[in-house]
């Protein structure tokens, strides 16, 4: 489902990500670890089209995601940690990130909630 080949970013001439490939078929759910400032949140901005790669090949749902965001746009969602933790407050108590990718359905926010706890 998601495809990264050789993706780089660039800010000026300061390199964030270099050369990262990685793939990840279809599962239900897939954590995201590093340490601050390894580049995670710049590669999930590419992966949902709020930031444009210098360089490599991304793909989403089998999309590139410099040319076909309004396709990938319906199979994927993005929420950050702080917006995420306003409506389960107190769940997350460590530092760091959590990313969960779904695709979106008929679900509650209450029957995702207790999907999570009962994993």
């Amino acid at each position: 489902m998601l495809e990264c080949h050789e993706l780089t970013k660039s800010y000026g001439r300061h390199e964030v990500l270099k050369d990262v490939s990685f793939s990840v078929g279809e599962v239900g759910c897939v954590g995201f670890l590093g340490a601050n400032g390894a580049g995670k949140t710049t590669t999930i901005r590419i992966l949902t089209g709020l930031a444009r790669p210098t360089s490599g090949v991304v793909k989403v749902a089998g999309f590139d995601v410099t040319k076909d965001m309004d396709q990938i746009s319906q199979v994927i969602g993005y929420c950050d940690q702080q917006a995420a933790l306003k409506e389960l407050p107190g769940l997350i108590t460590e530092t760091g990130g959590v990313l969960l990718q779904y695709q979106l359905s008929k679900l509650t926010l209450e029957d995702i909630f207790m999907k999570v706890v009962m994993a």
